[in-house]
């Protein structure tokens, strides 16, 4: 699924109330993504991918080719929430990092399955690995032409205003 993210509509949005976007600190920003069960007699699974993978569409293959891993910056982990059933993805980092200047969230994004497995477990920390799923799923995406206006998909921010 592509995925735009309208960056000149929260501009807009956000200089309603700040007159100087470079004073605003993000303190949260998730793109939050709704799926829906189909009602299909079907053998496909029926139930949604525990995790999605958004990354620009040109940056598909290097980020399995390389092994590499979300970091919230370019790259975005999202796990499917069963009581909103729901995606949020993370893009705080992102979003702030763009509006300072220091990186242009350009091109199409592409949503993807994946699954996520332990490559190394600490004391204290996991080290995980992704690999795309290549299942198909009896489950789809509520688009931004969702009948349900409240489950379209939505970037909700909270941000902090310095004088």
């Amino acid at each position: 699924s592509k995925v735009t993210i309208p960056l000149n509509t929260i501009k807009d949005s956000l200089l309603e109330n700040v007159s100087d976007i470079s004073k605003v600190m993000f303190n949260s920003a998730r793109l939050k993504i709704w799926a829906k069960n189909l009602e299909w007699k079907t053998d496909l699974k029926k139930t949604p991918y525990n995790y999605l993978l958004l990354v620009p569409r040109d940056s598909v293959v290097p980020f399995f080719a390389k092994n590499k891993t979300p970091d919230g910056i370019t790259s975005f982990i999202a796990a499917y929430d069963t009581s909103s059933c729901a995606y949020a993805f993370d893009v705080t980092q992102a979003m702030q990092m763009e509006f300072k200047g220091a990186q242009k969230m350009e091109g199409d994004m592409v949503v993807i399955p994946v699954n996520r497995t332990v490559a190394d477990m600490t004391y204290t920390s996991y080290v995980y690995t992704y690999s795309q799923v290549f299942t198909t799923s009896a489950t789809r995406f509520l688009s931004s032409e969702s009948e349900e206006e409240s489950k379209r998909p939505r970037i909700d921010f909270v941000y902090t205003r310095r004088e």
